[in-house]
């Protein structure tokens, strides 16, 4: 972010949350820690999040109709105890919900790309899934089976 930042690639605030003890780069606004409400605040402005491949981290900032940019955290250069960062991004990747990022230069091109596409909008509430599910049930069409003809989930 740094290195972007300071190449002009990035012109817009960029603020970073390192956690206790992390690394501080000039030229950027840098917190150890924010409180989770103070989080949820900055992401209704944002536009871009870029985040390790944490589910908490990639889900809130989805729900605030961010783009979400991973840089999932690697057991092959210790920052973490396995690769299920990766796994996991990798699936969100693959449903067109973020973009993932392991190099400098596939940040700079996520964020390219983020600032050309529409914003996905994530939500974890199932009202809206449980009636599209419903509505396909429905135009299945009579069965003979009465559940076929009924929602199946419970409201």
């Amino acid at each position: 972010m740094a290195q972007l930042k300071g190449d002009g690639v990035i012109s817009e605030r960029v603020l970073i949350q390192t956690g206790i003890g992390g690394l501080a780069p000039e030229g950027l606004e840098v917190h150890e820690t924010l409180p989770f409400d103070q989080v949820q605040t900055l992401l209704k402005t944002a536009s871009i999040v870029v985040c390790h491949g944490g589910t908490g981290s990639i889900i809130t900032a989805l729900r605030e109709g961010c783009h979400v940019i991973a840089m999932p955290r690697l057991s092959e250069l210790s920052e973490h105890y396995d690769d299920h960062q990766s796994e996991i991004t990798e699936a969100f990747e693959q449903r067109g919900l973020i973009s993932v990022a392991k190099t400098v230069e596939d940040l700079r091109e996520a964020i390219a790309r983020c600032r050309q596409a529409p914003r996905v909008l994530a939500t974890t509430n199932p009202v809206a899934l449980i009636e599209h599910l419903d509505e396909l049930l429905a135009a299945l069409g009579p069965s003979g089976d009465p559940r076929a003809r009924q929602p199946r989930w419970p409201r």
